[in-house]
């Protein structure tokens, strides 16, 4: 039981939501969903834990021991099973190369509970339809119901987040400034470290742009959800609050009837803090706070509290300090990008050309 419900009505609950949440996808397949590799969760041995949200926790995935016999011949996916069971760690680097993504047990609230179900069903649903070289893979899946208990799916497994990522970065600037700078006289590393970055920059649009071409919106763009593969690769992970948009439910403005205080706050663009109607170019305003971060190599709106960023940023429209040593195309790109105009925002294609000349 939580809070006087019984987890079958709970999972129930869940299920019946997230059928109304899909019922009139253009994307979702059911032929690519059936194709995925079915693990029986005996199958699986969980490592250590990597991180969890709110509703999902992430861990490393350790092994993978194929059953024999029913249970294990009933698994679809054979030859993929397999590659995955014989290939759980990279050879050379001694690195898991997956990982299991599940609910977090013992939730104490109803509708957490039936949000985590909801959120990661559907996340599997849009990870089974998702190809693209920045955006997570999903590897397999549980036997078992997504609405039922130990349902879990498998992902890539990530490393650095970008915000660990930006720390990194922050450090190796320091190393080639100041008293450091003779090591550097011709700043060749300094300017490799910025096209670095820019170029993560890029493959981070491109990503949402991808999603945007498919009518996806994914309402939690920040640095926590970024996260870099064994080759390095940047990924965008983690699509509970991702929701496809239906053209016929568009609104006058061009704008859809959603969900406010979606995301976290510090990248959360003002319509949605406010709870307005609001459209693809809410991940835009995000990206170019993303942007500033990964430019800047600084934390937006630090120690800012929730009632502060209300006043000054959501309401107030402060924005972060844009450094006079940006290019004007870069200080315009993300200035409008983040602008409380809806209809100022680029659109993702805008960005990229930028970011490509940028590193041109």
């Amino acid at each position: 039981m939580i809070e006087n419900h019984s987890i079958d009505s709970l999972r129930t609950q869940a299920s019946e939501l997230a059928a109304e949440a899909t019922k009139i996808s253009r994307i979702f397949s059911t032929e690519k969903e059936k194709s995925i590799p079915k693990f029986d969760p005996a199958e699986i041995k969980y490592g250590a834990e990597l991180g969890r949200g709110q509703f999902c926790c992430v861990y490393e995935l350790k092994k993978v021991a194929l059953m024999e016999g029913e249970n294990g011949t009933k698994c679809e996916g054979g030859d993929n099973r397999n590659s995955i069971a014989t290939n759980c760690t990279d050879q050379s680097k001694k690195h898991a190369k997956y990982a299991v993504k599940t609910m977090i047990r013992n939730l104490n609230s109803a509708t957490a509970f039936v949000c985590g179900v909801m959120d990661l069903a559907i996340e599997t649903r849009i990870l089974a339809v998702m190809n693209h070289p920045n955006i997570i893979k999903i590897r397999g899946v549980s036997t078992i119901d997504p609405f039922q208990d130990n349902y879990f799916i498998l992902l890539d497994r990530l490393y650095d987040t970008l915000s660990q990522r930006v720390i990194v970065w922050k450090e190796k600037k320091k190393k080639m400034e100041g008293i450091n700078k003779v090591r550097d006289m011709n700043g060749e590393k300094k300017n490799n470290l910025w096209m670095q970055r820019l170029s993560v920059a890029l493959d981070i649009i491109s990503a949402v742009q991808y999603l945007h071409d498919n009518n996806i919106i994914y309402r939690d763009l920040k640095s926590d959800n970024l996260g870099f593969d064994m080759e390095d690769n940047v990924k965008l992970f983690d699509f509970g609050l991702a929701k496809e948009l239906n053209p016929d439910d568009q609104l006058e403005g061009g704008v859809y009837d959603l969900p406010g205080n979606t995301g976290t706050l510090r990248y959360m663009a003002p319509e949605v803090a406010k709870e307005e109607a609001y459209n693809l170019s809410a991940d835009v305003y995000s990206f170019g706070i993303l942007l500033w971060q990964i430019c800047s190599l600084k934390k937006p709106f630090p120690h800012y509290n929730i009632v502060r960023h209300s006043h000054l940023v959501v309401h107030g429209g402060e924005r972060p300090e844009i450094a006079t040593s940006w290019s004007e195309d870069l200080s315009r790109i993300m200035s409008t990008a983040w602008s409380t105009n809806m209809s100022e925002r680029p659109t993702c294609c805008e960005i990229i050309k930028v970011l490509q000349s940028e590193i041109k």
